[in-house]
């Protein structure tokens, strides 16, 4: 099972830095006082939201994701896509972004579409939890349902060539194996020390809508149609 860093386990989006907040500004406001009051709203890391989740913004965002700094880009992305599903869950869009940050930095998941992944079998990550407790099972729970989420996410064909293959298990299988990992890292102590109960929550009981969601983050970036209100968090 490929490292992460512990960041992974966070549901805290990096502050936004002054490049991208200009960026953003020079799109967004019309004069001097409307950019103030913009930049103050994303220099705050909790009101930052009541603008990023506005089809306005995000539009903005998506529209110079070549100047304005990746996570971000990735946070609006993931944010978005879920929004569209009906996870509202913030902690679950922020927590990821990080993941699929990792994944992206550390070329564990081929992006552009590719058809084909590598499988870590289930069958050596269970041996694995017999050998290990406190957090490295934590982070090892986590790790394997943010595996099997995101290969099965943007490598859809792969599992279904594995059904038509004999004596392999389904796509049903993983997606099962996935739900217990974050449904038991839900259960860990851990997970309230890291504030992730709800997030392991979402990410078990709402498996299937998650992972059709972000399946859409290997496409080229979506464009939000704007709407006159911002959606709620």
């Amino acid at each position: 099972m490929p490292d992460a860093p512990q960041k992974t386990l966070s549901c805290q989006l990096d502050p936004i830095d002054s490049k991208s907040i200009d960026r953003i500004l020079d799109d967004a406001a019309q004069n001097p006082s409307e950019r103030h009051a913009i930049r103050q709203l994303l220099e705050d890391e909790s009101e930052r939201f009541q603008l990023l989740d506005q089809p306005f913004f995000q539009e903005i965002i998506l529209g110079a994701a070549d100047v304005i700094e990746e996570s971000l880009v990735c946070f609006v992305r993931v944010r978005s896509k879920l929004m569209t599903a009906g996870i509202r869950n913030l902690k679950t869009a922020v927590y990821l972004t990080h993941v699929w940050l990792n994944y992206r930095e550390k070329g564990i998941l081929p992006e552009n579409g590719l058809s084909e992944g590598p499988v870590i079998e289930t069958v050596d990550i269970l041996k694995e939890l017999n050998f290990i407790s406190g957090y490295e099972k934590f982070e090892l729970l986590t790790m394997s349902g943010n595996y099997y989420l995101f290969l099965m996410a943007f490598f859809e064909d792969y599992f279904h060539e594995l059904e038509a293959q004999q004596g392999r298990p389904n796509a049903a299988y993983y997606e099962a194996f996935a739900r217990i990992s974050f449904r038991a890292a839900r259960d860990h102590g851990l997970s309230e020390e890291f504030d992730l109960m709800d997030v392991c929550d979402d990410l078990s009981e709402n498996f299937a809508v998650i992972k059709s969601a972000i399946s859409g983050l290997n496409e080229p970036h979506p464009i939000p149609v704007a709407e006159d209100e911002a959606l709620p968090l």
